[in-house]
């Protein structure tokens, strides 16, 4: 039986091997119920996840800064790279 902690703000953490064990990944949903002295989590039930590896949305926000963090900003580096291309 693995040990948890509940730390600030009521997180818990998962031991590694549990989390691998359930098949569960960063952001799955768990429903938990408490009964007869017992806390209980179990997947939330929702679209099936796919199984052919990794989806579109997993990438979702992966390059968030790289062209910078204002409009501003964003709107300077699109500027300076379409200078930059041969006409």
């Amino acid at each position: 039986m693995s040990k948890v902690r509940l730390e600030k703000l009521r997180k818990l953490t998962l031991p590694p091997e549990l989390i691998a064990q359930a098949g569960l990944r960063q952001d799955d949903v768990l429903d938990a119920t408490y009964a007869n002295g017992e806390i209980t989590l179990r997947p939330a039930p929702g679209k099936a996840r796919a199984t052919s590896g990794l989806s579109m949305m997993d990438y979702a926000g992966a390059c968030k800064g790289a062209w910078g963090n204002t409009p501003a900003e964003v709107e300077l580096n699109v500027a300076q790279d379409r200078a930059s291309w041969d006409r």
